[in-house]
């Protein structure tokens, strides 16, 4: 009996790190950790110890960017974001599937994919782009862009912290 409790709680350890347990000791992120590595842009990058050796992980964060002024910007990076946002919120969404830890985290980013869809379906549907147009195609635009930097800021810290769990 005292075994089976010592394993609930090393096996619960893993579920919690998003990490399951491989060979001899090196630890493997699960498919639902990939996944939201991947929304989060989590890259695995050589010698990430410091040291020369082994993998590491890089993680360059969502907030604290400069403003970006969907009217003067070329419609290619409108187009890139929004389709970047989009497989975010695929990837995140089949992680919350795989694991219910991610709902919240893929909520935002299917959010904020959603708001980036809205200014590139504007911009590909108007010659001349301003920013009353804009304001009038998305009319909660001051509620849905402080939800886009909200989601922003809780994004960096959940993908902050799956970052921390890493092996």
């Amino acid at each position: 009996m005292r075994r089976l409790v010592v394993f609930g709680a090393v096996a619960s350890t893993f579920l919690v790190s998003g990490c399951s347990q491989m060979g001899t000791g090196a630890s493997e992120p699960d498919k639902a950790t990939q996944l939201m590595m991947e929304a989060c842009g989590i890259e695995v990058v050589e010698g990430g110890d410091g040291e020369g050796s082994g993998n590491g992980y890089e993680f360059g964060g969502f907030g604290g960017g400069q403003y970006v002024d969907p009217i003067i910007e070329y419609l290619d990076t409108v187009q890139d974001r929004a389709a970047r946002w989009r497989e975010r919120a695929i990837a995140s969404r089949a992680a919350s599937r795989l694991n219910g830890q991610w709902s919240k985290v893929a909520t935002a980013f299917s959010e904020n994919s959603d708001f980036n869809g809205q200014i590139q379906s504007y911009r590909l549907n108007t010659d001349k782009p301003t920013s009353a147009g804009l304001f009038r195609a998305i009319p909660d635009w001051s509620d849905t862009a402080g939800a886009y930097n909200a989601n922003l800021g809780f994004i960096d810290i959940e993908c902050g912290a799956l970052m921390r769990t890493l092996p």
